[in-house]
């Protein structure tokens, strides 16, 4: 029996390309900020605010975010930047998770799972409707201690809030194989790899699955130095530039997936 051809696994959606809006660095340079991503709007580009933002209801600042099924599997390429300088850096990644409400799906139609439409908190002569956000956490569970103590207990669960892409820094641990003629075999193509001495060749990203945790999700990035320069703020004359060249490329940025596949 001849299959069908399949175009688009009906599981999963396609890719969705999260960066930060257009003329980022010149907001975020010498600042301590993350930076949010977000995929594009209706016209193809990339904005920092969410389309209700000002209008009545929403707070003019209100982020944009990126809209996915509650309790969906959410999968994320995350990028690995190679650094060329003696700044070592890597990059935390912080996962947002936001609920829209009954007001959402009055006004636009969009899913939403918190049924409440009255006015929340708001400065004074505002009025704002409720959307609440949440930070993912990453449960991990230490080593018994050796001499278990009331103040040492003998299991101690903790809670991350960032992940940290241990591969980011001066070189990348995937190394392509060699031709029988002397060349480089390729594992991708067309995709840019930053870095001194490393090709495009080799894969550029690592991967992230999650459960979809509320409406939509923010995802902050921000750099964390491991030597060098201790400071943390941003850099993109020096330590940040090469970022900042990977999101300026059409496929630089987070590819975002999510579906239901078992």
């Amino acid at each position: 029996m001849v299959g069908n051809i399949v175009t688009a696994d009906p599981q999963f959606s396609v890719s969705r390309i999260l960066k930060p809006w257009t003329g980022f660095e010149a907001v975020y340079d010498s600042t301590q900020f993350s930076i949010p991503l977000a995929e594009p709007n209706s016209q193809g580009k990339y904005t920092r605010y969410d389309d209700q933002a000002g209008t009545p209801g929403y707070y003019h600042r209100l982020l944009r975010a990126t809209k996915v099924p509650f309790g969906s599997r959410v999968v994320f390429w995350l990028p690995i930047f190679l650094n060329a300088h003696e700044l070592q850096t890597v990059y935390r990644w912080t996962f947002v998770w936001r609920l829209r409400n009954l007001y959402d799906h009055r006004t636009q139609r969009v899913p939403y799972h918190l049924a409440r439409q009255a006015i929340g908190a708001s400065p004074a002569g505002e009025s704002h409707v409720a959307i609440p956000a949440c930070i993912q956490s990453f449960q991990f569970t230490q080593a018994e201690p050796a001499e278990a103590t009331p103040a040492a207990p003998a299991v101690a669960d903790n809670w991350a809030e960032t992940v940290i892409n241990y591969g980011d820094g001066s070189q990348n641990d995937v190394i392509n194989p060699v031709t029988d003629i002397g060349g480089e075999d390729a594992s991708q193509q067309g995709v840019l790899l930053t870095g001194v001495g490393t090709s495009v060749f080799q894969p550029s990203y690592r991967v992230l699955e999650l459960q979809a945790l509320g409406d939509e999700v923010l995802l902050y990035v921000a750099p964390h130095r491991t030597s060098g320069d201790v400071t943390n703020d941003w850099m993109f004359d020096h330590g940040d530039d090469l970022l900042a060249q990977f999101f300026s490329y059409p496929v630089g940025g987070v590819h975002m997936f999510y579906g239901s596949a078992p």
